[in-house]
């Protein structure tokens, strides 16, 4: 089972496409994510639709779903870009999240970044959401090696920039 956590940018929708195909894999899947439809980019909200024909998107504002022990732990909230911290009923929804990750022993996988550190500078912006490992595009970022301990093994994937 994998637990998703999906944000409301373009980077929302990559989430949420993750989320698709691993169902259509064979995988179960839960999402909760942020945000309605209507206030995402196209793209994201294709995704949106696109995972909304095979599950639910649950408000991570209300709660984490319920359900079984997740085996992995997908993080795609936020990613390069962040400029802010991470705060209020969120950083109690990440701490959360990661109680139950470490607790049931489930791999946390990152889209791009762990959601709550600063792209540039490694800098953690209030709550985060450490990861072992961290799927990133085109590129390394920064803060994958100045902060090595919370992105974990990261693999970079070429998307033909």
């Amino acid at each position: 089972r994998v637990h998703g956590r999906d944000g409301i940018g373009n980077f929302g929708g990559d989430g949420e496409g993750v989320a698709r195909l691993l169902a259509e894999d064979g995988w179960r899947v839960t999402v909760a994510g942020l945000g309605t439809i209507d206030a995402m980019p196209p793209d994201a909200a294709l995704n949106r639709r696109r995972w909304q024909a095979l599950g639910r998107v649950h408000d991570l504002k209300d709660g984490l779903p319920e359900g079984p022990d997740p085996d992995i732990v997908g993080d795609a909230l936020f990613g390069t870009g962040l400029a802010r911290g991470i705060e209020g009923t969120l950083a109690t929804r990440l701490g959360e999240v990661e109680t139950l990750a470490v607790g049931c022993g489930a791999h946390r996988v990152a889209v791009d970044l762990p959601s709550g550190i600063d792209t540039d500078t490694g800098r953690i912006l209030g709550a985060m959401l450490p990861a072992h490992s961290t799927v990133t595009f085109h590129a390394r970022k920064p803060a994958h090696v100045m902060r090595p301990d919370l992105c974990g093994t990261v693999t970079v994937v070429d998307i033909g920039l």
